[in-house]
């Protein structure tokens, strides 16, 4: 079907009797197309509809509903992404409901008209072949004010479910992706965390395989993201609120606002490495004097993860051990030695000399120290505790060996240094910071050889 003397408009100046109109648009939001199936549609080959909004000036933006088969509609998905120029050529143009017709499981958008395709083929909607710079800057403009976005503080406080919250915070921790079984079969899920001036940290779970993928781009303690209309609830596996997304909502990175740059300069006061390493700052280690053998350490992570009603700074305890040092690898089985900024501890990636913080002065070209990054295992007469963390000028004073010293020694040398803790009983302070869904975090903050009068003295019966 041709169409003959296209019109092109602005969403602003859309009306219901433009009947061949070319719209021209970034993509911000879409949704997974949805399969009708049941008597009415017994004759109809696959129906199916696919939803995503359009934006073409920081102000104006509308939803796209395109109805066609499911095999068309399925390719239009996988062909389009978020922050796609495309055309939408000649489509009906109605004016949108404020409730029903599908609206409350759309994204919010300011325009009073909603664009449909009926019977949609592939020549009604195609990447723009003009020049997208002016486009791609609409991806850093919200949807809704951040101002009022829910803090994660006040989220953890609901403890109820609760819909349509839009939420702001800086990627914290990205998680890898895992497949999990569902009713309606296997299917994968990222889960990430953002943190705000407000709590540390906030799980957000992303089903769609475009979220997934595009997560992976995203970097911690650098891409802030704005959220609208997220689903909140209480969970028992974490033991606190989490989020997820739905087909409401709309993902803006690093939002334009002074929000943006008020949430790096918070994280970068508060030391980043605090919370990519899953590190633990004390003033003084010597304080830690609650002394626990590990079984103990295990019944208080377990307690922690099915609790109810437990804030996150609640899931994270220290403890002093004696116990003795089982496994410890200095030989190169796993990894040894981490590479980071030295300006802001930011780890580097893949061998790189740039950091990725923006935030710091060394953007681009940092300079670079290596830090020992080991793992060890601590065992007592109840058990053991695997793949503690030993990291950086704490293992460098557990050890007494710089990483300089340690990288000029043979490998006889290294066992020697291995077998001055190994098979030891040592007073062992360490830090605990439970998550329901990947386990505790242990990292050692101090490790000493214990004399036998303090283990006889005060190491705890179970």
């Amino acid at each position: 079907m041709e169409y003959i003397g296209l019109q092109r408009v602005q969403l602003h100046a859309l009306t219901p009797e433009l009947l061949n109109g070319l719209i021209v648009g970034i993509i911000i939001a879409k949704q997974e197309p949805r399969v009708f199936t049941g008597r009415d549609f017994e004759n109809v080959a696959s129906r199916a509809v696919w939803n995503f909004t359009l934006r073409d000036s920081p102000l104006n933006y509308i939803n796209v509903t395109c109805w066609g088969t499911q095999d068309i509609l399925n390719g239009f998905n996988k062909k389009f992404s978020v922050g796609d120029v495309v055309n939408v050529i000649a489509p009906q143009i109605e004016i949108r409901r404020s409730h029903g017709g599908g609206e409350n499981f759309r994204p919010m958008v300011t325009s009073p008209y909603t664009l449909i395709l009926n019977d949609v083929t592939p020549t009604r909607i195609m990447k723009h072949e003009g020049n997208w710079s002016r486009f791609s800057t609409l991806m850093n403009y919200v949807t809704k004010p951040i101002a009022g976005a829910v803090t994660i503080a006040d989220i953890h406080n609901m403890k109820d479910r609760i819909d349509g919250l839009d939420i702001f915070g800086i990627v914290r921790l990205l998680g890898k992706v895992r497949n999990v079984t569902t009713s309606i079969g296997v299917r994968q899920v990222r889960d990430i965390m953002i943190l705000d001036q407000t709590s540390s940290a906030l799980k957000i779970s992303f089903w769609d395989p475009e979220l997934i993928a595009r997560a992976g781009a995203w970097k911690i303690l650098h891409t802030v993201l704005f959220i609208t209309d997220v689903r909140c609830e209480w969970s028992k596996f974490m033991a606190s609120m989490t989020a997820n997304i739905t087909s409401r909502s709309v993902i803006t990175e690093n939002p334009l606002g002074v929000e943006t740059e008020n949430l790096r300069k918070y994280v970068a006061k508060v030391k980043p490495m605090a919370f990519t390493n899953e590190t633990f700052s004390v003033q003084d280690i010597s304080l830690i004097r609650n002394v626990m053998n590990i079984q103990q350490v295990l019944d208080k992570g377990n307690n922690i993860r099915s609790a109810n009603n437990i804030s996150f700074e609640e899931q994270q305890f220290t403890a002093l051990l004696y116990a003795v040092v089982t496994q410890l690898d200095l030989d190169g089985l796993n990894r040894l030695l981490v590479t980071k900024c030295s300006r802001c501890d930011t780890p580097l990636e893949n061998d790189s000399n740039s950091c990725s913080n923006t935030e710091c002065i060394g953007f681009k070209h940092s300079e670079t120290i290596t830090a020992f990054d080991l793992r060890l295992m601590l065992t007592d007469q109840t058990g053991s505790l695997i793949q503690c963390r030993l990291y950086g000028e704490t293992a460098e004073k557990v050890l007494n060996c710089s990483v300089r010293q340690f990288l000029a020694m043979s490998d006889e040398e290294k066992t020697v240094l291995k077998w001055k803790l190994l098979m030891e009983r040592c007073a062992v302070r360490i830090h605990v910071m439970v998550f329901g869904f990947r386990g505790p975090i242990i990292t050692v903050l101090s490790c000493d050889l214990a004399s036998p009068i303090d283990v006889a003295n005060r190491i705890p019966h179970y």
